[in-house]
């Protein structure tokens, strides 16, 4: 469980997805991010990492073995995340 606040589709409808960039903690280039009715996280838990950020929201989190994403990094050639576990 993720001790944390998040807002249901806070990045709009499928129609209005679009491909964003954003910094993360995981390489120096900023991490390439597809929203698709994505929820925006608002809040996290003490214990929480946040690895990734989109508007100066937590998109990419983690806390233990359970990563938590508010984007599809399936839908994009950019796979940081391959090589941290």
């Amino acid at each position: 469980m993720l001790d944390m606040t998040v807002l249901r589709n806070g990045y709009g409808r499928q129609l209005a997805s679009d491909v964003f960039f954003g910094p993360s903690t995981l390489k120096q280039e900023p991490l390439e991010m597809v929203f698709i009715r994505g929820p925006i996280i608002e809040e996290v838990g003490k214990e929480i990492a946040v690895l990734a950020r989109h508007e100066g929201k937590a998109a990419l989190v983690e806390k233990g073995n359970v990563l938590a994403a508010t984007f599809h990094p399936e839908l994009t050639d950019d796979r940081p995340c391959t090589n941290t576990f």
